[in-house]
């Protein structure tokens, strides 16, 4: 059973006279499985938390327990004031050990900016560090603040306007970011890379897979508009062969780096992604949110024998967050 905990500072939906709540009304949306509603939350640190306007958390547990949300807004503002975190692979420490939970976006139609720091997938770990990284930058500390970094690098043009306008695939991610100058591709000597090309289809061709596009005809023509966009030569990509180089070789590559999985799998462009650090050994490691240890890890084994373990990965490009 999965719950969404709503956050507003509008009238709240539904009055509950034992609660005791600041300006921002709670209340707990219902289980999209059973349509059960549990009330919430006991807890008062909502104003000192300084929520953003729309605050949604999702877990899978069968319970919802109370203060999810208000667990997640505390943990960023613990994050954001703890000041020797400074770099994207310091943040993504701190997650070491969550668990793995995919899908935590698909949670609510209206799209709505899920903050969801209890369970994490691959985007969502490197999303997440990522926020908290550009908001230690500007030198803020409050929860509202993460929350417009967290939507500035997942939605096009860095604002939600709906389903469509999240950014689905990671060719997505890099061309709209890249054009605004929030991220760029690390660059590797053309003599280590080989071009790339991809195909997009995937979502359009299995929309079953996607509870808010099934059901949406116009999605999906919006996102085979899209696919068919971004589909193409799109730059080169470092083999998994080459995965295994040196320090020296490899040097652009620097710690909290976004290492992203190309794949041969029909339809799609990337499978997976991480954030590049530099082990003991001198050689690449990945640190991300794995599905088969089901939680974040700093992988103990090299990014080239992870990559040799996948049949269907090519290799990696390499991305920087550079607001």
């Amino acid at each position: 059973m999965e719950w969404a905990l709503v956050c507003t500072p509008l009238p709240s939906l539904l009055f509950y006279p034992s609660l005791k709540l600041c300006s921002y009304k709670v209340f707990l949306a219902y289980s999209f499985r059973y349509g059960r509603v549990c009330l919430g939350c006991k807890q008062q640190q909502w104003r000192k938390l300084q929520l953003p306007p729309l605050l949604l958390h999702r877990h899978s547990r069968t319970r919802c327990h109370k203060g999810c949300a208000a667990a997640d807004a505390a943990e960023v503002q613990r994050l954001l004031a703890d000041k020797s975190l400074k770099t994207p692979l310091d943040f993504a420490r701190k997650f070491l050990g969550r668990p793995y939970v995919a899908a935590t976006l698909e949670v609510s139609d209206p799209e709505q900016v899920v903050v969801n720091l209890q369970g994490l997938d691959c985007a969502t770990l490197v999303e997440t560090s990522q926020a908290l990284a550009m908001t230690r930058r500007e030198g803020k500390t409050d929860v509202a603040s993460y929350t417009r970094n967290l939507e500035k690098i997942r939605y096009f043009d860095g604002k939600n306007r709906g389903y469509t306008s999240r950014l689905h695939y990671l060719s997505f991610w890099m061309a709209d970011l890249t054009k605004r100058k929030v991220a760029k591709e690390v660059l590797l000597p053309q003599a280590l890379t080989q071009p790339l090309v991809i195909r997009l289809n995937y979502m359009s061709t299995h929309t079953g897979s996607y509870p808010f596009l099934k059901n949406h005809p116009e999605r999906v023509r919006e996102i085979a508009q899209l696919e068919r966009k971004y589909s193409g030569k799109v730059g080169r990509f470092l083999p998994k062969s080459n995965a295994g180089l040196s320090r020296q070789q490899l040097g652009a590559i620097q710690d909290g780096d976004i290492i992203t999985v190309v794949t041969q799998k029909a339809g799609l462009d990337y499978s997976h992604q991480g954030i590049a650090f530099w082990g003991n050994d001198g050689k690449l490691h990945m640190l991300h949110a794995s599905s088969e240890r089901k939680r974040v890890i700093a992988d103990e084994r090299t990014l080239e024998d992870y990559l040799k373990r996948i049949s269907h990965a090519k290799g990696i490009r390499v991305f920087r967050i550079s607001n």
